[in-house]
C-alpha cells in the first residue's frame, strides 16, 4: 500500500514530467530557428568585420551565405530584364534585417526603400531572438528581451523600449495589439502596443502554447494545431497529423504543411520539407491544398517563431519556399500563392532560386514581395503586375526580416 511519503514523491515526479513536456513543446518550435543559426555565425563575424571597415556608409550591405553565389542560375518565374530597375519609393517600406544580439551585437541592418538609405544602428540591442523572434505591429516592433520581458520599440529603432509584460508574446487579430503570455504558458492577456493597456486575463487550456490570435479564435499548439475560444471545445485543423508543421498565420488564414519529413544537411543543420501546403480560410472554412511543385522535394516552413511577414497585409497573398531536388543542393525557389481562390496555382517568383531558409517579406503597400535575388541582393516582385525590381542592399540570409512603414502614413490597418 503506498505511503503518504511515496505518494508525495510520485506527485512530485509527475510535476517534473509535466514540466519537461511543456519545455519540450517549446523547444520543438525553437529547434528549427536555433539550428538554422549554426550557418549564420560565420556570417555574423564577417558582417562585423565589413561594418568596421566601411563605418555606416551606403555600401552594398552585409555579405550573404557562401552558398548564395549560385542563386542567379535559375529563372523559375520566366523571362525578365537582365538588369531590373530600382525598387520604387512608393512602396513606402523599410526592411529591417538582423542577427540576434547573442550572435552579433551590431547585426541590425535597416534598408529604407522609400529614400534609398541604409543604416546599421548600434542601439538598441534587440534582445534574445533565439526565443521567439519579432513581429511588426503598426509603427512598432515587438520582441522578447534578455530579461524575459516583452518589449516594444518604434520601428525606426529610436527611443527607449516599452515593456508590455512578460514572458512570451503572439500576434493578435486586432490592429495595434499583441497577446502577452505568462511564463507558465497558461495565462494570456491582450495588450495595446501604443498605450500599453491590457485587457482581462484568460486561462489557456493545460499544456497549450498560444501561437496567434485569429478571426477564428486563438491558434494553439499542443500535440496538434487547433483553434480555441474560451468556454468552447478546441477544433483541430483539417488534415492535421503527426507529420504536419505550421507555416504562417494572419487574422484570416492559417497555413501549414502536411506529410512533412525532417532533413539534416551539413551547414544548414535541420529543416522540414512537406508534401502538401494547406491554407485554412477562417471566414469560409475552406481549405486550399497545394502539392509541392514538380521538380521540388517539398514545401519548407519559415525559420521559427512569429514570422508574420509570410502573408501580405495588403492582399491575400502567401509566400513560401519549395526545396529543389535533390535536397543535397540546399537550394529552394520562392513561390507566391493567391489565397481565397479554389483553383489558384503557385507562381514561381522570378530569379528567386537561393538557399533554403532565406527570408522573404511583404511591402507595407502595393503587394511587393522582397526576397533574395541574383547577386545576393534584395529584389522585389510585384504580384499583380509581374514587375521585377532590385536594390543594392544585401539580402536575405539573416535570422529575422520584417517590413515596417517608412513613414507613419504607411502604417498598416
Amino acid at each position: 500500500m503506498p505511503t503518504i511519503q511515496s505518494a508525495g514523491l510520485a506527485a512530485e515526479e509527475q510535476r517534473k514530467v509535466e514540466a519537461l513536456i511543456r519545455e519540450a513543446r517549446r523547444r520543438q518550435r525553437r529547434r528549427r530557428l536555433i539550428t538554422s543559426l549554426v550557418g549564420l555565425v560565420v556570417l555574423a563575424v564577417a558582417a562585423g568585420a565589413l561594418q568596421a571597415a566601411r563605418g555606416t556608409g551606403h555600401g552594398p550591405g552585409l555579405p550573404g551565405h557562401p552558398r548564395t553565389a549560385r542563386s542567379g542560375r535559375a529563372n523559375p518565374g520566366g523571362a525578365t530584364r537582365a538588369t531590373p530597375g530600382p525598387i520604387p519609393a512608393s512602396v513606402d517600406t523599410t526592411v529591417v534585417m538582423w542577427l540576434p544580439s547573442g550572435v552579433d551585437a551590431n547585426g541590425v541592418y535597416v534598408a529604407d526603400l522609400a529614400n534609398g538609405e541604409t543604416s546599421y544602428p548600434l542601439q538598441p540591442l534587440l534582445g534574445s531572438t533565439f526565443e521567439q523572434g519579432y513581429i511588426d505591429v503598426g509603427d512598432w516592433l515587438v520582441y522578447g528581451d534578455q530579461n524575459g520581458h516583452v518589449d516594444a520599440i518604434s520601428a525606426s529603432l529610436t527611443g527607449s523600449p516599452r515593456v508590455l509584460g512578460s514572458y512570451l508574446f503572439a500576434p493578435a487579430a486586432g490592429a495595434d495589439q499583441v497577446w502577452v503570455v505568462s511564463e507558465n504558458d497558461q495565462r494570456a492577456r491582450l495588450v495595446s502596443v501604443p498605450s500599453g493597456q491590457s485587457g482581462p486575463v484568460i486561462s489557456l487550456p493545460a499544456g497549450a502554447m498560444l501561437l496567434a490570435g485569429t478571426d477564428g479564435g486563438l491558434l494553439l499548439q499542443t500535440d496538434v494545431l487547433e483553434l480555441w475560444r474560451p468556454g468552447q471545445p478546441a477544433r483541430v485543423l483539417p488534415y492535421w497529423s503527426g507529420s504536419a508543421t505550421e507555416f504562417g498565420v494572419s487574422a484570416r488564414f492559417v497555413a501549414y504543411g502536411t506529410a512533412c519529413r525532417s532533413h539534416d544537411l551539413p551547414g544548414k543543420a535541420y529543416y522540414n520539407a512537406c508534401a502538401t501546403l494547406r491554407v485554412l480560410d477562417l471566414v469560409t472554412g475552406h481549405v486550399s491544398s497545394f502539392p509541392a511543385p514538380p521538380g521540388t522535394a517539398g514545401w519548407v516552413p519559415s525559420r521559427g517563431y512569429n514570422d508574420d511577414n509570410l502573408i501580405s497585409a495588403d492582399a491575400p497573398l502567401f509566400a513560401a519556399q519549395a526545396a529543389l531536388a535533390p535536397l543535397s543542393r540546399d537550394q529552394a525557389v520562392t513561390y507566391v500563392l493567391r489565397l481565397g481562390r479554389r483553383r489558384a496555382q503557385p507562381v514561381a517568383v522570378p530569379y528567386s532560386t537561393g538557399p533554403v531558409l532565406s527570408l522573404t517579406s511583404w511591402s507595407v503597400r502595393g503587394s511587393w514581395l522582397f526576397y533574395q535575388g541574383r547577386g545576393q541582393q534584395l529584389w522585389a516582385y510585384q504580384v499583380p503586375t509581374g514587375r521585377v525590381r532590385a536594390s543594392s542592399d544585401s539580402c536575405c540570409d539573416y535570422t529575422f526580416m520584417v517590413s515596417v512603414p517608412s513613414s507613419p502614413a504607411g502604417a498598416r490597418h
